[in-house]
């Protein structure tokens, strides 16, 4: 058995050329990526990791959960966004747009989003300090 895992460059069962990425590669590290509260503007609530790995791979991360709980007597909206380096938060960058969680409940959504080297998740909620948020996931190093 090899440990090297073969993904199509061009998807499944096409005659082209595949690309070969080692098992070993990535060491993947559980992380509490954050937790804390929204406010009605734009925030930061995880930047992935920067610098290179060994063959000069860029760093990522994997962002599996997103918890939110609505801690309010009302319901609540919520928008979450992965932005990349450099770039500012809109719509196009929307991974839960205008998601409305009603009151004094939690939602739970799986992601498997791969953050570049860099790349930002951003929050925001409606109202300020009424909506709780937890990023769970993994650093690939």
């Amino acid at each position: 058995m090899t440990n090297d895992l073969e993904i199509p460059a061009y998807g499944v069962g096409t005659q082209s050329p595949r690309q070969v990425y080692n098992r070993g590669q990535w060491i993947e590290t559980p992380i509490n990526m954050g937790y804390g509260q929204l406010t009605n503007s734009s925030a930061i609530l995880y930047t992935a990791p920067s610098g290179t790995i060994a063959g000069a791979a860029s760093q990522k991360a994997l962002l599996l959960e997103i918890w939110l709980c609505n801690t309010d007597t009302t319901a609540r909206t919520v928008t979450v966004y992965v932005v990349e380096n450099g770039g500012s938060v809109a719509d196009n960058r929307a991974i839960l747009k205008d998601v409305t969680i009603a009151a004094k409940t939690t939602y739970r959504q799986e992601c498997w989003c791969v953050l570049e080297s860099n790349e930002t998740v951003r929050g925001l909620a409606d109202t300020t300090l009424k909506v709780t948020y937890r990023l769970s996931g993994k650093t690939l190093t």
